[in-house]
């Protein structure tokens, strides 16, 4: 059972140990070199006033938050995720230079060539740019493979599956048609294994579920316009602790008699029907290569905006085995409480943090924005300051992705003095911040 909570979940804290392993041997960005891991925890005093301050937040929150953190002399550098990297952000502000670093996710990088020509081929247009896309693809073909693993189309026996097909050890398997029938004749062997590598790269998982490699842009404001600098990987289930289970493989059975069918839920938008373009892609690859079980793989499309109701009708009408979410964040997590009973794995395209709520049936086939807070600790140590204010947005989301900063940046030996919380058009924050700061 996986338990959520700030601090106990593997992506804010032992993952991130990892990830930051794995920079520190890249080295830093913007020809700076990045701080040696100690693993021991911060050596920086925490007492001392901070010489950087973190704001995870949307444009009009981060700029309210910024406006009163530079009145404070002691602080050098300001650092920004995604969610803030926006020009909103930064009206009516002006920065010294080199005073304002930041982060945003990124596709990973691999060979994506063969997804767009297939999917250009299929629907008159390739599907770069469209979030959600490559993640449903990659969803379908984990999904039929962990059932082909499992000899079955029993919900929980699928389910406990999937890890199995997609982390180390293994035989490396991509998409395809031809590369499905070769993992299909793998995982018929007595003890066979495969690794799945997907058109956004390794869909490795950690024990949470959530995917535990990606790729993160670097930038910075130059002259009052936002400038990308340079993408880094980011891998949190790297030798420094991060649990990615390998999955064990349950005794053999009879192959199923009934088809294997997976569960699409959607909004009717254009990247809904991008999602469900891609998922129909690989299902059809899959059906061509032979199918499954000797039947083809169906794949059940639910489309409106009622993504809980959807879901049940996916699972109790339709029989799906495994469900595919919305990219949204609420959308997700409504499909998530549908299938709580159903012992279903649900394959979330979600980048936002804040969902999963300790369910078994979480799998995130996108990279979580947690992803991008080793990379913004890294940025702040390149710039010279060890000891950083964190202020977040109220709300899950905000307190993860402060947590995942505080354990990556504690990791690297810097220190968090403060980690505060605060809403968005909160009428003071003058004395929060003070605190927060030390000044």
């Amino acid at each position: 059972m996986k338990v959520r909570s700030v601090f106990s979940r593997v992506i804010t804290v032992a993952a991130v140990v990892a990830a930051l392993a794995v920079l520190a041997a890249c080295g830093g960005g913007d020809g700076g070199s990045s701080p040696t891991p100690g693993g021991g925890g911060p050596t920086a005093d925490p007492n001392q006033p901070a010489g950087a301050v973190v704001v995870i937040a949307g444009p009009e929150a981060a700029n309210e938050a910024l406006a009163e953190a530079q009145t404070h002399s002691s602080v050098t550098t300001f650092l920004l995720p995604a969610s803030a990297m926006d020009t909103a952000t930064f009206d009516g502000l002006t920065f010294e230079a080199n005073a304002v670093w930041g982060v945003n996710p990124v596709p990973a990088a691999a060979n994506t060539e063969a997804f767009n020509a297939a999917y250009e081929a299929a629907y008159g247009q390739t599907p770069e740019g469209l979030t959600g896309v490559a993640a449903a693809y990659d969803a379908v073909y984990l999904a039929v493979l962990a059932a082909a693993a499992a000899n079955s189309t029993d919900r929980e026996t699928v389910r406990n599956h999937v890890t199995y097909v997609a982390n180390s050890p293994g035989e490396i398997v991509t998409y395809g048609g031809e590369r499905f029938g070769t993992a299909l004749s793998v995982l018929a062997e007595t003890g066979g294994d495969v690794n799945y590598v997907g058109v956004s790269g390794q869909v490795d998982l950690d024990s949470n579920g959530d995917l535990s490699k990606g790729a993160v842009r670097t930038w910075r404001l130059l002259n009052g316009e936002i400038a990308p600098i340079e993408t880094r990987d980011v891998d949190l289930a790297a030798e420094a602790g991060a649990e990615a289970p390998a999955g064990q493989s349950q005794p053999e059975r009879d192959a199923p008699a009934g088809p294997f069918l997976i569960g699409i839920v959607t909004p009717e938008s254009d990247q809904g029907t991008a999602i469900v373009n891609a998922a129909q892609l690989a299902v059809d690859e899959i059906n061509g290569a032979g199918g499954l079980f000797g039947q083809d793989v169906g794949l059940a499309v639910r489309t409106g905006e009622d993504s809980g109701a959807l879901a049940s009708a996916a699972l109790d009408e339709d029989g799906a085995s495994v469900l595919i979410t919305p990219v949204d964040g609420a959308a997700a997590s409504a499909v998530l409480e549908a299938a709580s009973g159903a012992n279903a794995a649900v394959m979330v395209l979600s980048t936002e943090q804040g969902i999963g709520d300790g369910s078994s049936n979480f799998f995130r086939i996108a990279p979580p924005q947690a992803l991008q807070m080793p990379v913004l600790a890294n940025l702040m140590l390149e710039q010279g300051p060890t000891v950083a204010c964190v202020l977040y947005e109220a709300g899950d989301a905000g307190e993860e992705m402060a947590a995942a900063f505080q354990a990556a940046l504690e990791y690297k030996q810097g220190a968090v003095r403060g980690s505060e919380s605060f809403e968005a058009g909160q009428d003071d924050l003058s004395s929060l911040i003070s605190d927060c700061i030390g000044e």
